[in-house]
């Protein structure tokens, strides 16, 4: 008779022999936490996809700013926001944390370093180029593998397949367990 320990080494000493491809199944990414990814996952754009603030602040051109500096606020970008024109000279747009930075602007100061009256914008500090941005594709280039076969799949793993639009998975197919039990002691219940 085999202890629990024995039979269950002696099992993925056995499953360690197979040869040849595993059993898959393409499995929504929902279904797919810990179970072993059977394909490459690659980026579908570049990451971040834009220029992305990571700060509620003011987006605006760094030579334009700095102490005593003072912009007029013509607008604001919220996270999802779809920026169409460029920033014209002279003047600040609000932007939130994870939106896009528009065209012409190269820095983002906090909101807590400005002083805002209406619409102009004081600033408290320097302010230098590419200040709390994360510039377009800095993350991952468009292709990019990210995931690869083999890999046993987490949280972080699925969220970033889910990021990528990788919301269906080809994984390998969980093992299959069966209990025979057998002897003269086993008995029928009524």
């Amino acid at each position: 008779m085999l202890s629990y320990e024995q039979a269950r080494n002696r099992l993925i000493e056995e499953i360690g022999k197979k040869k040849g491809p595993r059993a898959t199944a393409v499995v929504s990414v929902w279904d797919a936490l810990g179970l072993v990814l059977a394909q490459e996952v690659r980026t579908d754009r570049e990451y971040p996809p834009f220029d992305r603030s990571t700060r509620d602040g003011y987006a605006l051109r760094s030579k334009e700013a700095g102490p005593a500096a003072q912009l007029k606020c013509v607008g604001e970008i919220k996270a999802g926001d779809t920026v169409r024109e460029a920033l014209a000279a002279g003047t600040c747009l609000q932007i939130m944390t994870g939106a896009a930075v528009p065209a012409g602007a190269d820095a983002v100061v906090m909101i807590e370093h400005t002083t805002r009256e209406g619409d102009l914008v004081r600033f408290e500090r320097a302010v230098e180029p590419g200040q709390n941005i994360v510039p377009r594709g800095s993350e991952a280039t468009a292709a990019q593998s990210i995931l690869t076969p083999g890999m046993r799949l987490g949280y972080a793993e699925l969220a970033l397949a889910a990021q990528v639009g990788a919301v269906r998975l080809e994984c390998a197919q969980r093992p299959r367990v069966a209990i025979l039990s057998t002897g003269d002691e086993v008995v029928l219940i009524d």
